[in-house]
């Protein structure tokens, strides 16, 4: 499984640092696209694959993402089989949850609150089911964020 996501201010690695509250730069350099970019920089942070053990169990240790334009908080996510990919989505969290993060703690609060959720996200909009991919992290005064998930692959 690989995941990939933003840090705290909602820059990615790979990508110039000023994009990620630039909506219009974002989109000049994307083009509006679906998918990947080619990255611009040589930094690599928040990204990692792992394999699962002979439980297929899995075990990531991460941060919490940031916001940038126009999309809430989430974390990419691919699944591969054999090399063979299974699944790409992304886990997002409750509106409610994420503003407590982000007026809360630092470096979050650096741009409050996200004006974006995941009725009003740029790549949500018009989804009406979200199970699966809401993630309930506990949120805990002694010691860091936890959350696990179970997902389910069919094969054919």
């Amino acid at each position: 499984m690989e995941i990939w996501h933003c840090d705290a201010e909602g820059k990615y690695s790979g990508y110039p640092e000023d994009l990620a509250h630039n909506i219009f730069g974002t989109i000049k350099l994307t083009g509006m696209k679906d998918g990947n970019v080619k990255p611009t920089t040589d930094a690599r942070y928040l990204r990692g694959v792992q394999s699962s053990d002979e439980n297929r169990n899995l075990k990531f240790i991460t941060m919490f993402p940031g916001w940038y334009d126009p999309l809430s908080p989430h974390v990419h996510f691919k699944i591969l089989i054999e090399d063979k990919e299974c699944l790409t989505s992304q886990f997002y969290f409750e509106t409610e949850f994420q503003d407590k993060i982000f007026i809360s703690y630092a470096p979050y609060s650096t741009y409050g609150k996200s004006p974006y959720n995941i009725s009003n996200d740029g790549v949500l909009r018009g989804e009406k089911k979200m199970e699966g991919l809401l993630l309930k992290p506990v949120l805990s005064e002694e010691g860091p964020l936890e959350v696990s998930v179970k997902i389910g692959i069919k094969l054919a």
